[in-house]
């Protein structure tokens, strides 16, 4: 096997290292793609849950005089309400912090690795691009090595007239 054939092999293998990776990036971009929309549907509910509490406070009547029965029933639907923003807030914050930062990072890994892979081909490149050049350069100085020796092998045969 001729280091041409060996670079050769080389550069298809850090080819296939390349898409390999680049399919890895494709796939974790999708997945962090995927946890930013579930953490934007999370935070819209957060959202709407605290919106619907604000109305329902604003739009409740001022209750002068209640019995303690209607004023513990009054106050269990506020802090049910209270307690169901929580909850939301939780879920946001534990997709936040689980999910959506684990699919960060692989993209940022996927990224990187991506990167990695793109500069180890392109250096393989340049190395097969280098023996290319350096094996024109042999064919052409022995194409002129020939040319010349052809010359020279003419111009000692005597001619015939």
């Amino acid at each position: 096997m001729s280091s041409s054939d060996a670079l050769q092999s080389l550069l298809a293998v850090r080819q296939a290292a390349l898409d390999q990776a680049a399919l890895a990036l494709a796939a974790a971009l999708r997945r962090r793609a995927a946890a930013e929309q579930a953490q934007e549907r999370l935070e819209a509910e957060l959202s709407a849950a605290r919106e619907d509490l604000r109305v329902r406070r604003r739009a409740a009547p001022a209750l002068g005089v209640e019995t303690a029965a209607r004023a513990a029933e009054r106050e269990q639907f506020w802090q049910r309400l209270a307690g169901d923003i929580e909850v939301r807030a939780e879920r946001a914050r534990a997709h936040r912090e689980g999910p959506l930062t684990d699919a960060e990072a692989g993209a940022a890994a996927a990224r990187a690795a991506h990167q990695a892979a793109h500069e180890a081909r392109e250096l393989v490149q340049k190395l097969v691009d280098r023996a290319e050049r350096e094996r024109r350069v042999v064919a052409e100085r022995r194409a002129e090595a020939a040319r010349d020796e052809q010359a020279a092998a003419q111009a000692r045969t005597p001619r015939r007239r």
